[in-house]
């Protein structure tokens, strides 16, 4: 059971870190409104790794909206370095209680 429970919180890992890493960043610029309804408008930066490195797409042209979608890159890069390494260490402890049960671990 701990073996199982391990694994799957790697794969949760993995899969969290590359779909934060991978699927386009996307930067609230505000609200349309007009004839009675509202919509939010969001303007596509571009892949994380992308904004790092100083490419965006075309639509981002103002140094603001270039300031906030490298913001908004940072931030996910900040919530895979925080949360994958203590959900892996979490799971290796998973996996070697499944493989040791008589090991001391927390």
């Amino acid at each position: 059971m701990y073996r199982r429970t391990g694994i799957i919180l790697v794969i949760v890992a993995v899969v969290l870190s590359a779909w934060m890493l991978t699927t386009p960043v996307r930067h609230f610029t505000g609200y349309l409104i007009g004839g009675g309804e509202t919509e939010k408008l969001f303007t596509t930066c571009g892949k994380t790794i992308d904004i790092l490195s100083g490419r965006f797409d075309e639509e981002v042209t103002t140094p603001g909206a270039r300031g906030d979608c490298v913001k908004e890159a940072r931030g996910r890069v900040a919530y895979v370095v925080i949360v994958a390494p203590p959900l892996l260490l979490v799971a290796g402890f998973a996996i070697a209680r499944g493989r040791y049960p008589n090991l001391p671990l927390p």
